[in-house]
């Protein structure tokens, strides 16, 4: 597997390579936020781990520059900011997971792993509902009034509404399905994804949107019912 790390600390970055690498990993290394750009989206990664905090481009901009260009390979942050907020940070600009500064690499190890190995559940190349559909292939959501792009996460849970379009699915339910039931992630991150899915369907149809069930989950249904 191959990764690449995106680290401006010259020997954090050599130590942390150097676990990866003694744990069967393919470890690319970029010092700064531009060439990380660079590399991540003109390279062919199975997995990126990048810095919160980088001279030129920060992490980010990087995740948000790499979702727009398509690149949908797992995104860890490695991160000193260890609030609450600091993490939400991460997973709204489009990350995976997130791990605290210092770290041991056989976690990080054990991170990258956990998200390479999370099963495709999508049987369907293409899923639709009323007047959208969702091309897992393109990762694309199609409706009557356009296409915008979407990334693996938002795929993963928009796969599972439109597997059960107009029943409520609990919190627990989606959760486990997007990250798995022992992820070491927060569950609000299930809200800012659903965030994500509602601005893009306000985008792409004005049909389908997805209602939240007070104190139990959400549902894609139509805007009428």
């Amino acid at each position: 597997m191959k990764i690449l790390l995106i680290e401006d600390d010259k020997q954090l970055s050599r130590q942390v390579s150097m676990g990866l690498r003694s744990d069967g990993f393919e470890v690319d290394q970029a010092f700064s936020g531009s060439d990380g750009v660079y590399m991540l989206t003109e390279g062919n990664y199975d997995a990126a781990v990048i810095d919160w905090l980088l001279p030129e481009v920060d992490g980010k901009q990087i995740v948000k520059r790499a979702r727009a260009q398509g690149i949908v390979c797992p995104v860890i942050i490695a991160t000193a900011l260890g609030q609450v907020e600091n993490k939400l940070e991460c997973f709204e600009a489009g990350a995976d997971d997130y791990i605290v500064k210092p770290f041991d690499v056989r976690e990080l190890s054990a991170r990258i792993k956990a998200l390479l190995r999370r099963p495709n559940t999508v049987v369907r190349e293409v899923l639709s509902f009323d007047d959208i559909k969702l091309d897992m292939t393109e990762m694309q959501l199609i409706g009557s009034k356009g296409g915008v792009g979407v990334t693996q996460k938002e795929a993963e849970l928009l796969e599972a509404f439109l597997t059960r379009p107009g029943h409520t699915l609990t919190r627990e339910l989606l959760f486990s399905r997007v990250w798995g039931i022992e992820a070491d992630t927060l569950e609000s991150a299930l809200d800012i994804y659903v965030h994500y899915l509602r601005r893009h369907l306000s985008f792409v149809s004005d049909n389908v949107i997805i209602k939240t069930t007070r104190g139990v989950g959400y549902k894609l249904t139509k805007k009428d019912v």
